[in-house]
């Protein structure tokens, strides 16, 4: 890492190792498309957000999606502010069968309510070239925004494109939007995120969300969202609504009911969820459970997943999230985890992964987040299938200050 100015950073690194670090783990709950999942790996971490061109509300997806990375052998970041109005945010990659990836990102603040940004995400693989350029513009007056995306992929089976458009209001308590998208089917990111292609259609949200400062009740908020997505090809693609009402009472209870009626790809989509959380800012005692149940992909589905959170003595956490899933038969998963902090820097915990027939244990030492030389103990592999009888031992030290 060099700070080559106090905004600007610019971090390498060569052969990194990212055993130590645990993945997250997608939930077993049924989904008609891939789920986006957080990248915890330090180096896509760092800065993560110069590389994000985000929409407020319904984002159509993400131009660079780091997980795509699988691994590297040399990589190099740059990010922070160049100018007070300028921010940048470049990255490059190359993998050991000589695949490498990039991207660019660069936002340009006009005004505290008006800013525009462009990203370009290329890989280079053994099928060729694929690169995706994009556009955003933000800009708000008073109550009213106005937020628009435009994007062309090119490269082996791509060549098309993807547009968006969003117009909002929102106020102390209510929030309204009308938004049209369009993406191409041959809209490839081969390091980007897109769940949805292939259509063009419109949105529209509404939310209310009200605090209160005395009485049972703290908080209470409605939304709901009306989707009309046709397919490029033509015929239906994805359309219906989705409704949730939760509320939270002043001690700490979060319930929400969850409603929806649509159908995506030509099968149906009815369910009606609840859930029930107790002690819903306290993570040191917690728990709750999701109910869901009703019809997903055309199939009778019901979903329970209970939470549970702990401290069990000073420094000793402890953690539970399960889920049991009855569609066209039963699946299973839980997670527990627990941490014990020794002091400021010293931790001693592990993590238990019951994924339907398979089971991963691990343990962990470490001393870290000081100044100083920093020690890592794993028996185990943390993103492992299934437990793996390894042990490994991590130094980390600084070259200079």
């Amino acid at each position: 890492r060099y700070q080559i100015t106090p905004e600007l950073t610019a971090v390498g690194t060569l052969n990194p190792d990212f055993s130590t670090i645990e993945g997250a783990i997608q939930t077993i709950q049924f989904s008609h498309t891939e789920r986006f999942l957080p990248d915890l790996r330090p180096f896509f971490t760092e800065g993560g957000d110069t590389f994000l061109s985000q929409i407020n509300y319904n984002d159509i997806g993400a131009f660079f999606y780091s997980r795509r990375i699988q691994s590297f052998n040399a990589g190099g970041k740059v990010y922070g502010k160049l100018t007070p109005t300028d921010t940048l945010g470049a990255l490059a990659v190359q993998a050991p069968d000589g695949r490498y990836d990039f991207a660019s990102r660069l936002k340009h603040t006009f005004s505290p309510t008006a800013y525009a940004s462009g990203i370009i995400v290329g890989t280079n693989s053994a099928g060729g070239q694929s690169t995706v350029g994009e556009a955003d513009t933000h800009m708000h007056w008073g109550k009213l925004g106005l937020e628009t995306q435009f994007a062309n992929a090119t490269g082996p089976g791509a060549g098309g494109g993807a547009q968006f458009f969003s117009t909002y209001y929102a106020d102390k308590c209510l929030t309204t939007a009308i938004q049209g998208s369009e993406i191409s089917s041959d809209f490839v990111t081969p390091d980007g995120f897109f769940p949805f292609t292939g259509y063009k259609g419109v949105d529209a949200l509404a939310d209310y969300l009200d605090n209160w400062r005395h009485g049972v009740w703290r908080s209470f908020e409605l939304g709901m969202v009306y989707i009309e997505w046709l397919s490029m090809s033509g015929g239906g693609y994805f359309n219906g609504i989705q409704g949730s009402l939760s509320l939270e009472t002043r001690s700490d209870i979060h319930m929400e009911l969850d409603y929806v009626s649509d159908s995506q790809f030509g099968t149906d989509d009815n369910t009606l969820g609840f859930n029930l959380v107790y002690g819903a800012t306290n993570r040191f005692r917690q728990f709750g459970a999701q109910v869901s149940t009703g019809e997903t992909g055309g199939v009778h589905s019901t979903f329970i997943a209970p939470t549970a959170s702990f401290r069990l003595a000073k420094g000793l956490d402890l953690t539970y999230a399960g889920g049991l899933q009855n569609r066209a038969g039963l699946t299973q998963q839980h997670i527990i985890t627990t941490n014990y902090q020794i002091s400021p820097t010293r931790s001693l915990g592990g993590r238990v992964v019951v994924d339907n027939a398979n089971t991963n244990v691990y343990i962990f030492y470490h001393n870290s987040g000081g100044k100083g030389t920093e020690y890592y103990l794993i028996f185990g592999d943390p993103n492992a299938t299934r437990t793996v009888h390894a042990f490994q031992a991590k130094v980390v030290f600084a070259l200079g200050s």
